[in-house]
């Protein structure tokens, strides 16, 4: 309809899960080095910690991405009511011109499908100016902040559910 949407950055996502994954590597030869120098008990102990640490994290709704491909869409069944309004208003402007594919893919992966670049608040606003200036857009100012607050709700979301 508007041009063929790229196609997603999967070498990307599989770049970070490989830094990961060395991070990880990298501190597991860290504390292993450590155990001869601190002895077992001490290591327990740091070993415990870490564990309470992941253990006592604040629960969040979780942002669900629902459906595949164009009829993919977020579940705001755990949104606060101002939320829930606003991803009305989302649904009711965005998808005039795309679906909501685009925005649940930047919102849950933290990388803007088409462009490939880091979805953040800082996007989330950059795109709300820039969907203001399109000619064929026709939304207000006040909805193009309800909705970019409502971006800027889901990525704490979901870089909350990622700490």
């Amino acid at each position: 309809m508007f041009g063929r949407m790229a196609t997603f950055p999967w070498d990307k996502v599989l770049y970070l899960d490989n830094l990961i994954r060395f991070r990880v590597n990298q501190a597991y030869i860290l504390f292993s080095s450590r155990l001869a120098e601190w002895g077992v008990g001490m290591m327990r102990r740091v070993l415990m910690c870490l564990l309470f640490g992941l253990v006592s994290v604040p629960v969040h709704a979780a942002v669900k991405a629902i459906g595949q491909g164009e009829s993919m869409r977020l579940d705001p069944t755990g949104f606060p009511p101002d939320m829930k309004a606003a991803y009305a208003v989302m649904q009711a402007k965005c998808t005039q011109c795309h679906s909501l594919e685009r925005t649940c893919v930047a919102v849950t992966t933290g990388i803007a499908p088409i462009s490939g670049r880091p979805f953040d608040r800082a996007a989330a606003s950059a795109y709300g100016q820039k969907m203001l200036r399109k000619q064929n857009a026709r939304m207000s100012k006040d909805e193009v902040k309800v909705i970019v607050d409502l971006l800027s709700y889901l990525i704490d979301n979901t870089n909350s559910k990622k700490q």
